[in-house]
């Protein structure tokens, strides 16, 4: 027996013979569903509804097929999701062919993008309006339907759930709804928030941090303003809370040995925000975790190298990778 469910519909259990209850994190409800499978969701209240419905439609462009909802899953096609490598907006664990070369990268975080600009390692998208565009453009591709479509909610009746009562929503509309959702979609809450102060090793692998790796991954609060770079003596104030704002990068490229290059001069420095949840490590995915990108990290006058270092570089010495593992950990 088979009934519809609305996308997002995560755990059920049985409340009665033939009736179950559905936990669904899109419509942020409970779904209650009767013996002859039909199914109810109550209605947002104004108390509930925190988010603009802009941004609850542009969640679900972002976890559901609604995106590309002409494509198929026939021979190459795909109703993929952005989800489907972004797991909850972090990343799937691979390191995906790039198509060009024998070039491989791993996947980036969606979180937190509104003040990580340019986007990709590649494109370079100035904006978050150039990003939904070109989503838009990759999830329809070979649908045999142009991406300007339009949606209508007749089609797609959980949408009333989300408080879309419109005949229609328009391309453009669409891709204002991606975009509001992307601009409130920031990184998980830092579990570490409740911490007063740095402890002895964290404030010790901060110092190190800054001495050999803020000039790259710079402590600023928009990753394309270098006036936005927060001093030392700040760090912790803005580290621990719940919704740190520190980007830690730059909007420009490197080149530190981790090859091969995405790009002719090399590959942009990334954000290292919640960066446990960003594994594995480096564009080309050869850094399993943390203990690793800190042992081969090398130093020769005001070089530094991640990869592939000459023979008389200098290492960190093993107290003080463990430190700056205790402090990035923070982030």
């Amino acid at each position: 027996v088979t009934m519809p469910l609305a996308p997002g519909s995560a755990a059920m259990t049985e409340i009665s013979s033939g009736s179950y209850v559905v936990a669904n994190s899109l419509l942020d409800s409970w779904i209650t569903i009767s013996e002859r499978g039909a199914f109810q969701t109550p209605s947002p209240t104004r108390s509930t509804q925190v988010r603009s419905q802009a941004s609850r439609i542009g969640e679900a462009l972002f976890f559901t097929s609604l995106m590309a909802p002409n494509n198929s899953s026939e021979g190459a096609h795909s109703r993929f999701t952005c989800e489907t490598c972004h797991f909850e907006g972090y990343v799937d664990g691979r390191t995906h062919f790039t198509g060009r070369e024998d070039i491989h990268a791993t996947t980036k975080p969606l979180r937190g993008l509104v003040n990580n600009r340019p986007y990709f390692s590649r494109a370079l998208d100035p904006d978050l309006a150039t990003v939904a565009v070109n989503e838009f453009r990759v999830a329809s591709a070979g649908s045999g339907v142009s991406e300007w479509f339009v949606a209508n909610p007749a089609d797609f009746p959980w949408l009333h759930d989300l408080g879309v009562d419109a005949e229609s929503l328009s391309a453009e509309d669409l891709r204002r709804d991606l975009i509001s959702f992307l601009m409130d979609f920031s990184h998980s809450e830092n579990p570490n928030d409740a911490l007063q102060h740095f402890s002895s090793p964290q404030e010790h692998g901060a110092e190190v941090f800054r001495d050999d790796c803020e000039s790259c991954h710079e402590a600023r609060l928009a990753s394309d303003d270098a006036r936005s770079r927060v001093p030392f003596a700040d760090w912790a104030r803005l580290i621990l809370v719940e919704r740190g704002a520190i980007v830690w990068g730059r909007n420009t490229y490197e080149k530190t040995g981790v090859v091969p290059y995405v790009h002719e001069l090399g590959a942009r420095v990334p954000s290292l925000r919640r960066l446990e949840k960003k594994r594995p490590y480096f564009t080309n995915g050869t850094a399993p975790d943390l203990t690793s990108v800190l042992a081969r990290a090398r130093f020769r006058g005001s070089e530094f190298f991640h990869d592939h270092a000459p023979a008389d570089a200098a290492v960190l010495a093993p107290t003080d990778q463990s430190d700056v593992i205790a402090f990035l950990k923070l982030l």
